[in-house]
């Protein structure tokens, strides 16, 4: 009894001096920005991103990725805080001043049936931000966390891309989406 009970203790000291490392809330945040820059860089390099560079500065990576959809490109950005991981992906795509009302009724349409990555509008700029984020307020992020992070924003411009520039270029928002839901559902089976 004596020796499983010393065998607990052994194990819950083990475990409590791994706390540090496993925890957020027990670090300052100067150690949870390293923490967060440490996986998120762990995530790079294990999948090969070579346009992606660091920014200590900013505590921000930057990179590219090539989209499924007549967008092209998108600009991927990877900003990390001590209590949060965000990112923004953003095409080169400047929405026309005369098609901003539309693509915001497109977006906000789209933007009801999504849940892991949103889009984001500058009315005055006319560029297009899909985004995602992720708090860290107890526990830190894995890289398949930190891969659902970055890869959700690039899948939405992939799935809505074609209907961002078709209302880009004056096709109706409505028409638009019902058109590309359609087919995205078809897709998918339901």
């Amino acid at each position: 009894m004596q020796k499983r009970v010393l065998a607990l203790l052994a194990a819950l000291v083990m475990v409590l001096s791994l706390a540090p490392s496993s925890f957020a809330g027990e670090l300052t945040a100067e150690q949870k920005i390293e923490q967060l820059v440490s996986t998120v860089q762990t995530f790079i390099d294990d999948r090969e991103y070579t346009t992606f560079k660091f920014n200590g500065d900013k505590n921000q990576f930057t990179g590219a990725f090539t989209l499924d959809s007549v967008l092209g490109e998108a600009d991927v950005y990877v900003y990390i805080y001590d209590d949060m991981v965000a990112v923004d992906a953003t095409p080169a795509l400047r929405v026309p001043e005369e098609y901003r009302d539309n693509i915001a009724i497109f977006l906000t349409l789209a933007n009801f049936v999504e849940s892991y990555a949103y889009f984001q509008f500058s009315y005055e700029s006319g560029y297009i931000y899909s985004h995602n984020m992720q708090l860290v307020e107890s526990a830190f992020p894995t890289t398949d966390e930190i891969h659902v992070l970055i890869h959700e924003p690039i899948h939405a411009l992939d799935k809505y891309g074609n209907g961002i520039s078709k209302v880009a270029n004056g096709a109706d928002p409505v028409e638009t989406y019902n058109a590309l839901r359609a087919e995205i559902e078809a897709q998918q089976g339901n």
